[in-house]
């Protein structure tokens, strides 16, 4: 474990556009468990660059990034962990005496929810082509997902993608009619406070298997409780959430994370509403 001065708690923190409860309430969890003398803090940015200056400055040990700065925040760094750089965005920004070092803990986060299920899934619709996307993809390679397509609002992004990936690409309006045996939704819709949003609606929803979503805020998003009454296997952002937060925990604090006090944590935000494995 890291030694620290007395009295100097560590500060980590998120940023996100629209920042929620998750991150805060998990790590804490997992703090208060190892009795480590950190804190963490959730804040909304509008540029991503004055909150990597602040990270450098106030000796801030590490920075979860969220949407929509996972690869604007790039050129910010002093370094990339080889996976970031693979994936071309970071969610996790660790501090070291003021090096900073960009990971993608998505990729990991993506891979432990979807491997229960991965034996379901020959092909995937991705949806949204930011970073989120990125790493989605590299999780589906990961699992020897390889019949990929993606669809997105933004067009040359998702040209992008498509080019970087060797995968196809369609445009937004064809996503209700494409098959696949995941549809994964990687863009913020359905996110609080607009949880009464889908970006597909429940009618196209019987050409999927399998419906994941990466947004944890609400646990259930609209789209995963349409695709559960149409009797679909379910995949939370919740999950993907939980798994990149234990990978974050050790980067941040050089400690093994305590599973079972952040699990519960994590359970207890959602409500009793979803039990994480």
């Amino acid at each position: 474990m890291l030694e620290w001065p007395a009295g100097d708690a560590v500060v980590c923190m998120s940023v996100s556009a629209r920042p929620g409860r998750f991150g805060s309430t998990v790590h804490t969890a997992g703090y208060r468990a190892l009795g480590l003398h950190y804190v963490y803090l959730a804040r909304a940015a509008k540029e991503i660059a004055p909150v990597v200056a602040a990270v450098r400055t106030l000796g801030i040990r590490g920075c979860s990034v969220s949407m929509p700065f996972k690869t604007e925040v790039i050129a910010h760094l002093d370094a990339l962990d080889p996976l970031a750089a693979e994936v071309g965005a970071v969610n996790t920004v660790v501090n070291d005496e003021g090096k900073l070092t960009g990971y993608n803990t998505d990729v990991i986060g993506v891979v432990e929810s979807l491997r229960p299920v991965a034996q379901q899934i020959a092909s995937a619709l991705v949806l949204g082509a930011g970073g989120m996307s990125r790493a989605v993809l590299v999780a589906l390679t990961r699992l020897g997902i390889r019949d990929v397509t993606v669809a997105a609002r933004r067009r040359e992004a998702a040209a992008t993608l498509g080019r970087d990936h060797a995968i196809q690409v369609i445009d937004w309006q064809e996503r209700t009619g494409t098959n696949a045996d995941l549809l994964i939704n990687a863009t913020s819709v359905g996110m609080s406070p607009a949880s009464d949003e889908t970006p597909v609606p429940e009618a196209a929803l019987h050409r999927f298997r399998v419906v994941a979503d990466v947004v944890a805020s609400p646990a259930e998003t609209l789209l995963l409780a349409l695709a559960a009454r149409r009797g679909l296997t379910t995949v939370s952002g919740l999950h993907v959430a939980f798994h990149q937060a234990l990978a974050q925990f050790r980067y941040y604090t050089r400690c093994d994370p305590p599973v079972a006090a952040m699990r519960a944590a994590a359970e207890q935000l959602a409500g009793g509403r979803l039990t994480l494995s």
